[in-house]
């Protein structure tokens, strides 16, 4: 998230990065038994996969001496899981890290991990895009640990996030602006109808594109009513009233 705060994922500015988290929790770290050696390591481990990650989706300071994988002109492939499309996503700019939201209207509140300008085009036929590419702000889903493959909870929080933005943000317009121009409209965008999800951990990264439906929306929606009126009735006043006659 600093990395992508400051748009920027070369390994100096990494290093730097490194070092004030580690001087910050080092009490924690103390507590652990971990070196700040060891802690160090494992952190520059994961920025190797966190440069990839910006080679592959984003046009923010590519790092030098970084494996690149080959990616179009639109951006890298971001694969769809199960019945969701693939599309080519391609970052530009980020608008905001772990932003607090909160919607009225929805009757739901989050932070969101990542906020970015992306110019997108969606795949249905293989690699064949079904309309041109268009310009809005997506949310980022930041996942760590080892395990990688796509969780149902994690899809349907994105998903969530991704109603959120569009709610807040307004949703995004058909843009017939060119992919060689430079974009001269990021404040007045509005919010994209997916978002990624994306893995990481010391090892690899696993980026996925999640699109909810409608049905999809409708039983998330449904969901969020059951918890609120459960919670609205677990909040009344419990317990035993006691009156007394008047001795009088």
């Amino acid at each position: 998230e600093r990395c992508m705060s400051s748009q920027d994922f070369s390994w100096p500015t990494a290093k730097v990065i490194t070092n004030s988290i580690i001087r910050r929790n080092a009490e924690s770290l103390v507590g652990c038994g971990v070196r700040e050696s060891e802690a160090r390591s494992q952190v520059l481990q994961v920025v190797t996969k966190i440069q990839r990650f910006a080679n592959q989706y984003t046009t923010l300071n590519p790092a030098k001496n970084v494996d690149s994988i080959a990616k179009s002109a639109r951006g890298g492939l971001l694969k769809g899981n199960g019945m969701q499309p693939d599309m080519h996503f391609l970052g530009h700019s980020v608008q905001a890290t772990e932003e607090a939201v909160v919607c009225p209207e929805l009757g739901m509140k989050g932070n969101l991990d990542v906020t970015v300008s992306a110019t997108t085009s969606t795949l249905p036929n293989g690699n064949i895009p079904a309309e041109p590419p268009q310009t809005s702000l997506m949310s980022i889903e930041l996942k760590t640990g080892h395990n990688q493959n796509p969780q149902s909870a994690h899809m349907a929080q994105l998903a969530l996030y991704t109603m959120m933005l569009r709610v807040r943000r307004g949703p995004n317009r058909p843009s017939t602006t060119p992919m060689s121009q430079p974009l001269n409209r990021e404040a007045t965008i509005g919010a994209g109808e997916s978002g990624m999800l994306l893995y990481l951990n010391h090892e690899n990264y696993r980026a996925s594109h999640v699109s909810p439906t409608m049905n999809e929306i409708k039983s998330l929606i449904g969901q969020r009513n059951i918890v609120a009126s459960e919670l609205e009735r677990v909040s009344s006043p419990r317990g035993v009233i006691l009156s007394y006659e008047d001795e009088n």
